[in-house]
This record gives C-alpha cells, sequence and structure tokens, in this order.
C-alpha cells in the first residue's frame, strides 16, 4: 500500500494539535481551581474620605482598614489634609501586646567602645552623675536615677560645639534646619558606615532589638557658610575653625522599635518641635569617630502572645473632630500627617506597658497669617483615649 507522506504529515500535525488542546485545557482546570495560586486582593481606594471609607471584614485573626491619606473639612478653623503613615504589620494583625522594663547602660562596654579616640579618664562622681574626660575636650556624663542605676548618658566634645554653631534646630530667628536635608548620603561617608557605626554604638550601651534611624545629613561646606559664634557682648563672628570633607557628618535620631514602629519618650507629649522625627537618643558623628550622643531610657520589651485590637481608623477620626471642636477658635488648625508610634506608659513595679498612639500633626496659624506653629495631639489607638 502505498502511503502519501504529504497526508501522513498532515495527520500527525492535526494530532499535535488536538494533544496541545487537551494539554491547554487540563492546565485551566487545574489554574481556576479554588483557592489554588489565588492573587490576593489589593488594598482598596487608597484615598479614602470619610463617607466611601470601606473596613474590610475581620477575617481569621484579625484585619483593620487604614487608608493612606485622609482629606476631611472638620469646621471653619479646622481642616485634615494628611499622609497616614503606619507599618503593613499592623494593618493586617493589629497591635502585638508587649511589656517593657528600663535597662541600665552598660558603662563598662561604652567606655571600652569610646577607649580608641577618647582615652576618657574618670573624674567627678556624686550621688547623681559620674563623670568622665578625654581627647577634643570630649566630657561623657552617666547619670544614675533614684535607686542609683544608670540609665541616662551624654557626651560632648570641641567638634560637638562647632557644629551647634552650624546646625540650628531649634525655631528661633537664627533656625536653619530645613538646609539640611534628611537621609541624604554624604560623599565620603555612606549611609551603611554610619549605620554601623550606630550599631556597634548601640550594642555597647545595651540596646536589644530593632532599632529606627533618621539621619539628618550635615555637609561641611553648608556648616561651613553657616557657622556663627556668639560672644558674651552679643555679636556674632565667624569661628575660628577650618572646616574640611573630614567633618562631614551625620545626626542622628535612633528609637528602639516595637512592633516594628518607633518608641517614643513620653516628654514629648509637651514638645511638638519636629515630632515626625522625634526619638529617645540622638547621636552625632563623621567617619572617623562619634562626636555626641544623648542617651534616654533603653527598653527591654517582651511580647506576649496576644494582640491590641485597634480602634476603627474612622473611630479615631471622630475622636479628634471632639478635640477639634472644644479647642480654642481664633486660629486655623491644619493636620498635614497622621502617623502611629508606641508610648512606654509606665505600670508600677518598674514596669512599662507598651501603647500604639496616632499623633495627629501639623501646624496652627493665626487668623492674620504672621503666626505659626507646630500643633500635635495624642490619641490612644486602642481606647481612643486623647493623651
Amino acid at each position: 500500500m502505498l502511503i502519501n507522506p504529504e497526508a501522513e504529515a498532515m495527520n500527525k500535525n492535526a494530532n499535535y494539535v488536538l494533544i496541545a488542546i487537551i494539554v491547554i485545557g487540563i492546565g485551566l482546570l487545574f489554574w481556576f481551581e479554588p483557592g489554588r495560586n489565588s492573587i490576593q486582593p489589593e488594598r482598596k481606594n487608597q484615598n479614602a474620605s470619610p463617607e466611601s471609607l470601606d473596613y474590610a471584614a475581620e477575617r481569621e485573626n484579625y484585619s483593620i482598614y487604614i487608608p493612606d491619606k485622609w482629606e476631611e473639612k472638620i469646621d471653619e478653623y479646622n481642616r485634615i489634609e494628611a499622609i497616614i503613615t503606619v507599618q503593613d504589620c499592623i494593618r493586617e494583625n493589629g497591635f502585638q501586646k508587649a511589656e517593657a522594663k528600663i535597662v541600665d547602660i552598660n558603662q563598662e562596654r561604652l567606655l571600652s567602645f569610646l577607649e580608641k579616640y577618647y582615652h576618657p579618664q574618670k573624674g567627678v562622681e556624686d550621688e547623681w552623675v559620674i563623670q568622665y574626660s578625654g581627647k577634643d575636650n570630649m566630657y561623657l556624663y552617666f547619670f544614675k536615677n533614684t535607686e542609683g542605676g544608670v540609665t541616662e548618658a551624654s557626651l560632648t566634645s570641641s567638634f560637638r560645639n562647632y557644629v551647634s554653631m552650624a546646625y540650628r534646630e531649634e525655631l528661633t530667628e537664627d533656625y536653619n534646619r530645613n538646609l539640611y536635608p534628611i537621609d541624604e548620603q554624604l560623599e565620603n561617608f555612606p549611609l551603611e558606615d554610619c549605620d554601623n557605626m550606630i550599631s556597634a554604638f548601640c550594642k555597647s550601651i545595651g540596646f536589644s532589638g530593632d532599632i529606627h534611624i533618621i539621619h539628618r545629613t550635615l555637609d561641611y561646606k553648608i556648616m561651613k557658610d553657616e557657622a556663627e559664634e556668639l560672644h558674651q557682648n552679643g555679636t556674632k563672628t565667624k569661628p575660628d575653625y577650618r572646616w574640611s570633607p573630614d567633618d562631614n557628618s551625620y545626626y542622628c535620631t535612633i528609637s528602639q522599635l516595637c512592633n516594628q514602629i518607633p518608641v517614643i519618650p513620653s516628654f514629648y507629649l509637651t514638645s511638638y518641635a519636629d515630632i515626625l522625627n522625634a526619638g529617645g537618643h540622638k547621636c552625632l558623628l563623621n567617619s572617623e569617630r562619634i562626636a555626641s550622643f544623648y542617651v534616654y531610657d533603653i527598653y527591654e520589651i517582651q511580647y506576649e502572645e496576644e494582640y491590641e485590637k485597634l480602634l476603627k481608623f474612622s473611630d479615631i477620626i471622630e475622636q479628634y473632630k471632639k478635640y477639634a471642636s472644644i479647642a480654642l477658635q481664633d486660629y486655623e488648625t491644619v493636620i498635614t500627617d497622621i502617623t502611629m508610634r508606641v508610648l512606654a506608659i509606665k505600670q508600677g513595679g518598674g514596669k512599662y506597658k507598651m501603647t500604639p498612639v496616632w499623633i495627629f500633626y501639623g501646624y496652627w496659624e493665626n487668623t492674620a497669617g504672621d503666626v505659626k506653629g507646630e500643633h500635635a495631639v495624642f490619641i490612644n489607638a486602642v481606647t481612643g483615649a486623647r493623651l
């Protein structure tokens, strides 16, 4: 029997097509099988308004919808035009309960860390402070608490004093903090090197767990132009100091993290300056050394298995609106940022409850528009109480 090669090839091609169709069909059945390879839906509208806000239903563990932005005119004097900052783990799970205690600074390890550059020598000690001095007119102070432990420390130096002449963050007439950007990398001092030095410093004083660092970048050329030395007679001159690239520095705010959120000291409840970059610990450093620092209350944080159930964000907004309705009405208040932070609330017996709070931060301005200041309201994220 003669076989037509052309017809045989066509039959083979038809078989291949049929097999391919069957394979694709089986694959599609598996693809659409419930619960397999499903794509998680994105969060809903990111620019929610009070009228359109739609909370996600509670799932197996916990879920709450928090928008990324909130805009609302409350009344003639109060409005919100805010970016909302909160970690995704909070949106998904709430806030894992945690307690903490304050631990003493490890004096011996800190002195060892500072030895390479400063060679600290012990000086005066009394019932409240232990003092050391060293190279570059360095002074180190360990401050004792009422129980005799050391939970607070500071270091200053001549270089720190010159930087203070050039970087002025207080909101006075010679304020110039806005000239120094945040988290901008210096040419001869990478941010990675800065963070490694800070990590070593934190380890030496007894930090445990993760930290959050905000870097204020101090370029030596800007500091050279801005530096002013104030004399006792009230006059100002350029300081007798030769600035160089080696003086490039970072002025850092360091915060411990609880539930991936920065912990801030309770004294910020009455101090609103730069609250979004606030933290309990400050550190000035260049590529050579740490030139100054201030450390206040190091926490040893212990987590529980349970999670706090946060109030719905609309309820938090309502709490702020209640406050705004009874506040003074002779100036305009605008909220530009709503962010979550953690406060350590004293419980007694040396224990602290780590408490999530919403900070409504912005500015107030008088009706004439010639006087302006910071504005901050703290609201407990669990109870809704204003702090």
